[in-house]
């Protein structure tokens, strides 16, 4: 029913697949979960990643923690899974994101490098501008958003390097 999991940093796999032994009905509503020391065996992870997981599956309404007993299935299991879908698939989604950022934080070093390399004196009196005018918002000024966008926009054109000002567009 389990298989281990390949990174034992996140208790997502964990998740994912308590989860979909639930959906494909190996685990039903009112089961009680293995113990954690059976389920850290199975899962080949730490008792706090596992925690992790039972953590959000909880917060979901999809397991029910009852102290000195033991984690349970709950009981109104499909108006949980309906009502909390969107919250796992945030859940899930995490590392996701985290790649995403982490790809974009290394585009955007470059893209740095590079603009500060080969940027001529229009481009740069531009950002300049664009940085006072941010700097005249507020934070929860949606002009904001849009300077900064520019701004970055203006980095990747000074980087003369169209691959990398496409990814960064990609990203943005």
């Amino acid at each position: 029913m389990f298989k281990e999991v390949e990174n034992i940093s996140s208790g997502t796999c964990v998740a994912d697949q308590i989860f979909n032994a639930i959906s494909s009905g190996k685990l039903s509503s009112g089961d009680k979960l293995p113990s954690e020391r059976l389920l850290t065996d199975k899962f080949k992870v730490s008792r706090p990643v596992l925690r992790e997981a039972i953590s959000a599956l909880s917060f979901m309404g999809i397991i029910q923690k009852k102290h000195g007993k033991g984690n349970y299935i709950a009981k109104h299991l499909n108006r949980a899974l309906i009502n909390n879908s969107f919250k796992y698939m945030l859940i899930s989604k995490e590392k996701e994101i985290e790649d995403l950022l982490e790809a974009r934080k290394t585009i955007e070093c470059k893209l740095i490098s590079l603009a500060a390399l080969r940027k001529n004196e229009l481009q740069l009196s531009k950002m300049r501008q664009t940085i006072e005018e941010m700097g005249k918002c507020k934070k929860t000024d949606s002009r904001r958003v849009k300077l900064d966008f520019n701004f970055h926009l203006l980095i990747a054109e000074s980087a003369q390097n169209k691959v990398l000002r496409n990814l960064q567009m990609g990203y943005a």
